[in-house]
Order: structure tokens, then sequence, then C-alpha cells
């Protein structure tokens, strides 16, 4: 099972292999900004680790992304 996956619970993004329009964006490496998005996930497992995982645009305004061909 190839491609990157939304870590978000819930989200059926597909994966970025299928090429359905859906962009992922790593955590930041920014403390703060990271903070903000690891909270904004609420995820309290022990299999989270942000440094592997990706969250999909949809979880994301159009205005707060930034797209480059």
């Amino acid at each position: 099972m190839g491609g990157k996956h939304c870590c978000v619970v819930g989200c059926t993004n597909p994966s970025k292999k299928t090429g359905q329009g859906i962009n992922y964006f790593g955590f930041p490496k920014d403390a703060e900004w990271r903070s903000t998005l690891i909270a904004a996930v609420n995820r309290c497992d022990s299999g989270f680790n942000p440094d592997s995982m990706h969250i999909c645009s949809a979880h994301f305004e159009p205005s707060c992304l930034l797209l480059h061909d």
C-alpha cells in the first residue's frame, strides 16, 4: 500500500497515488504552526507520528493554500 494518506480521523480521501486532485502536506517544522496543526488533528493514539504523517488539502480553507506547479 503506497502513497500518502490523510491522518485526520474519518477522512476518506484517496491515496496520493490515485491523482484525484487532493494535495497532501506534512507537518511543518515551525514549532508554533506544528503545534496548532497537531492540536487541530486531535489524535492521541500511540500510532500518531507527525514526523511521518500528512494532512490532505480538504482540511484547509482554499485561502490558506499556496500551491505551486
